[in-house]
C-alpha cells in the first residue's frame, strides 16, 4: 500500500469519526432541549456536506425504504393542504416540525454504528433528569412547573416522550448486549431506572400510558426472540421494582393527586363540563370526530384545527388550541381519514418490520417499544406538530 493510499484511508476513518461524533452531539441537543437541537444540528449538516460523496451514495437506500417514502408522502400531503387550510400560517409551523427528516439524510450514513448516537441521546436525556432534581430540590433558581410537575427542560409531555425513549434504549441494550460486564450492565439499568424515575415526574398521564405499553412490548420481543434472556429479564425488573419502590415514598404523594385529578376530571365531564384538563380532551376528540366528518377525504388543511374548532363549538374555548389532543384525529382533521388510516398503517408496519428483523442490535427491542410507545401516547397529544418529537420519531424509525 502506497503512503497516499495510507493517508487516504486514514483520512476516510478521521471524517467517519467526526461525523460520528457530530450525529451523537445532534441527538444530544434532540434529547436536552428545545433550544439546543436546532444549534447541535448545525455541526452534523456541515460535515455531512463536507463528506457529500458518502451521503449521496447512501441516499438511495434511504429513498427506496418504503417507510421512509410514506413519511415523504404524509409531509408532502401535509404541506399541499395548505392551499385550502384557513390558517396557513399555524399549518406552515406544523409542516416545519418534519424539518428532522433533513437530519435523517445527514444521519443515515452512521446507521451501521448505532451505538454512539443512541448514547448521545441518552446523555441528553440524563441532563433532563439532572434538572428535574434540581427542580424538585428547587436549586439555583430552578422550581416545579404547574401542579408540581418536574418537566426538565422542555413541556412536561415532551420531557416524558425523550425519557421514555430513553429508558427502553437502555433496558433494550442491558438485556442483550454481547459485552456482560457487570458494571456496564448495572450502569445501563441504573440509567434506565433515572430515566423512568424522570418519566413519571413529568406527571404526564398520556406518556404513562405509552411507556408502560412500551415496557409491554419490550419484554415480549425479548421473549421472542431471546428465550435465553430471561433471567435478564426477570433481573431487570426486580430493579425496576426496587429502584420504583425506594422512590415511591417520595413521589406518590405527586403520582396518586395526578390520578385522582384524572378521575375527578372524568367525573365532571360526566356531568357536562368540560373546562378541566380531562374534560376538555374529551370535548377536543367529540369536535375532531366532527370535524373530519365533515371533509372526510382531504380534511380543512394543515393548521386548521383552531378556527374550525371556534366554529362548530363556540361556546368552548379554543384560544391557543391548534390541535385535537391526539395526533391521530388532528390528521384526519388536517388531511382527511385516509391519510390519518395511512399514517397509523405505516407506523405499524415499521413497527412489525422491526420485529421481524429480530435483536439485530443491542437497542432494536428498545427502538420498536419506543415507537409502540410514541404511537400509543399520540393518542393523547400531537407530538409531530413538536420539533423535538418529530426528530425522535424520524431517529427511531431510521434505527
Amino acid at each position: 500500500m502506497s503512503h497516499q493510499q495510507s493517508g487516504l484511508e486514514t483520512a476516510g476513518v478521521m471524517a467517519l469519526r467526526v461525523h460520528q461524533a457530530c450525529g451523537g452531539l445532534c441527538l444530544f441537543g434532540l434529547a436536552a432541549g428545545t433550544a439546543t437541537k436546532d444549534l447541535l444540528a448545525i455541526p452534523l449538516i456541515l460535515v455531512a456536506c463536507w463528506r457529500w460523496r458518502a451521503v449521496a451514495a447512501s441516499l438511495g437506500s434511504l429513498l427506496s425504504d418504503r417507510v421512509v417514502q410514506g413519511m415523504i408522502g404524509w409531509v408532502t400531503l401535509l404541506g399541499a393542504s395548505l392551499l385550502w387550510s384557513p390558517d396557513p400560517a399555524m399549518g406552515f409551523e406544523h409542516v416545519s416540525a418534519f424539518r428532522a427528516m433533513v437530519i435523517s439524510i445527514a444521519l443515515w450514513p452512521l446507521m451501521g454504528r448505532p451505538g454512539p448516537l443512541v448514547a448521545g441521546f441518552v446523555a441528553g436525556a440524563m441532563v433532563q433528569v439532572g434538572v428535574q432534581i434540581l427542580q424538585w430540590q428547587e436549586l439555583f433558581g430552578f422550581r416545579p412547573g404547574f401542579n408540581d410537575r418536574l418537566p426538565g427542560l422542555m413541556h412536561p409531555i415532551r420531557t416524558a416522550g425523550i425519557l421514555t425513549a430513553a429508558s427502553l434504549w437502555c433496558l433494550s441494550a442491558a438485556a442483550t448486549a454481547a459485552d456482560r460486564r457487570p458494571w456496564r450492565i448495572g450502569g445501563l439499568l441504573l440509567l434506565a431506572v433515572a430515566t423512568a424515575g424522570g418519566v413519571a415526574m413529568t406527571g404526564s398521564r398520556g406518556p404513562w400510558i405509552g411507556f408502560a405499553a412500551g415496557i409491554s412490548v419490550l419484554s415480549a420481543m425479548l421473549l421472542w426472540w431471546s428465550p435465553a434472556s430471561r433471567r435478564r429479564i426477570a433481573v431487570g425488573g426486580v430493579i425496576l421494582l426496587v429502584g420504583g419502590a425506594a422512590l415511591a415514598p417520595l413521589a406518590w404523594d405527586f403520582l396518586s393527586t395526578r390520578i385522582e385529578q384524572a378521575r375527578s376530571d372524568l367525573a365532571a365531564a360526566r356531568d357536562g363540563a368540560f373546562t378541566t384538563d380531562v374534560g376538555f380532551r374529551l370535548a377536543s376528540y367529540r369536535v375532531a370526530t366532527e370535524l373530519a366528518g365533515e371533509r372526510p377525504l382531504l380534511g380543512h388543511g394543515a393548521g386548521s384545527f383552531g378556527v374550525e374548532a371556534s366554529r362548530v363549538a363556540p361556546d368552548l374555548e379554543w384560544d391557543g388550541i391548534t390541535h385535537a389532543h391526539s395526533t391521530w384525529l388532528t390528521v384526519a382533521v388536517e388531511t382527511g381519514w385516509p391519510s390519518a388510516a395511512l399514517v397509523l398503517g405505516l407506523l405499524s408496519f415499521a413497527a412489525f418490520r422491526g420485529w421481524r428483523a429480530g435483536l439485530s442490535t443491542p437497542v432494536a427491542a428498545g427502538t420498536v417499544a419506543g415507537l409502540v410507545a410514541w404511537m400509543v401516547a399520540a393518542c393523547f397529544d400531537t407530538p409531530h406538530h413538536s420539533g423535538t418529537m418529530n426528530g425522535l420519531l424520524q431517529f427511531t424509525l431510521l434505527l
